[in-house]
């Protein structure tokens, strides 16, 4: 094994075991929510107020509210008894607020609200606004509306294949002194089988290895190239559908993109790197290749082996194309790296003989 290639597997050998590790933290997810079965639905807005509407965003995870009117609308937090009592957030004419003192403003701050409130959170003491927007719009994790726990409920565990009402919520608002109500459901909806996915993806990968292993020679190298690009082009696809989904404008959606798929910029940057070596049959380009393969596997692929099953994927194109391209990720990965293992154990075997050719001519 040449210098190059000491080089290659020290590195893309580390980078793999350190993305090992973090998968199970870091499977893609869209404002702490990965795919789930728990839907939320908003039932209605008792009085419906013309101009102020909320809805639904990223999967559950946050509501998002709207208002153009005049008036302020003011969101309640958890503690809220009167009128004057643990006013959350402030959206209106003049931008966006929060009332930090306020016990929601740090539970809010993350979607499983594990955080610590200080000391200064007063529920009952007058608001003190902090101006965190000028727009008119306020996304927050509202924690009456999603599941919080790590169990699930005890009716999911006896039938978890069946639909189930978990819950039905308010969050109390008003707008320009009126008491505003807003409804919903919280419903455990069983996901699709994952079978057929789990056998495009087998199925890809066996034609994907056949495809590179059949011919002979170096006519491995063109339809492996071309797995490898595809590779990275439907795990690209997989990480924009994903940063789409959150909610916000283009730039901050590829602020998303850029932060939530660094390892896969890496596979990405590795996958590249590997296709001049490849074009001219080079060994270091097998492995190459062979490291991008677990990268994007572990990344696009295992991270995400939830969507193929659940039933609520925060994916900006769908949930049917989130889960191909998930199981899409796997066959192609998979049939990468069992090609990459067979070429360079042939290429092993070959090694010993093409040494002794020229002592063999010479005598």
């Amino acid at each position: 094994m040449n210098a190059m290639r000491r080089t290659i597997s020290t590195v893309a050998a580390t980078l793999v075991w350190l993305v090992a590790l973090a998968v199970p933290a870091s499977a893609h997810s869209v404002s702490g929510v990965s795919a789930t079965n728990f839907e939320t639905t908003l039932t209605g807005m008792s009085p419906r107020i013309p101009g102020v509407r909320v809805e639904v965003i990223e999967a559950g995870s946050r509501l998002e509210l709207t208002n153009t009117t005049d008036a302020d609308v003011i969101v309640y937090g958890y503690q809220h008894d009167t009128p004057t009592t643990d006013q959350y957030l402030r959206i209106g004419p003049d931008g966006v607020f929060e009332n930090t003192r306020s016990p929601a403003v740090y539970l809010n701050s993350v979607r499983r609200g594990n955080v610590a409130v200080p000391g200064t959170a007063d529920p009952t003491a007058p608001p003190q606004w902090k101006k965190i927007s000028s727009g008119h719009t306020a996304r927050w994790h509202d924690h009456r509306t999603h599941w919080m726990s790590d169990q699930n409920p005890p009716q999911v565990r006896r039938a978890p294949g069946e639909e189930h009402l978990i819950d039905r919520f308010e969050v109390p608002m008003s707008h320009d002194g009126r008491v505003v109500t807003v409804t919903g459901t919280l419903t455990w909806v069983p996901g699709p089988s994952s079978a057929p996915w789990w056998l495009l993806a087998v199925g890809l990968a066996a034609v994907t290895a056949a495809l590179i292993l059949v011919g002979r020679g170096g006519r491995w190298a063109v339809p492996l190239v071309a797995a490898l690009v595809a590779l990275v082009l439907v795990d690209a696809v997989h990480a924009a559908g994903i940063a789409l989904a959150a909610a916000g404008s283009l730039p901050s959606q590829l602020g998303k993109l850029a932060g939530g798929s660094f390892a896969s910029f890496i596979a990405w940057a590795v996958a590249l790197a590997g296709i001049p070596f490849l074009r001219t049959r080079d060994d270091d380009g097998l492995w190459f290749a062979g490291f991008a393969a677990v990268f994007i596997a572990l990344v696009g692929g295992v991270s995400d082996v939830g969507d193929l099953s659940r039933s609520q994927v925060p994916f900006a194109w769908g949930a049917g194309l989130a889960r191909a391209l998930v199981a899409i990720t796997l066959g192609l990965a998979a049939g990468l790296l069992a090609s990459v293992v067979v070429l360079l154990l042939r290429h092993r075997r070959r090694e010993p003989v093409e040494q002794l050719a020229p002592a063999a001519s010479d005598a």
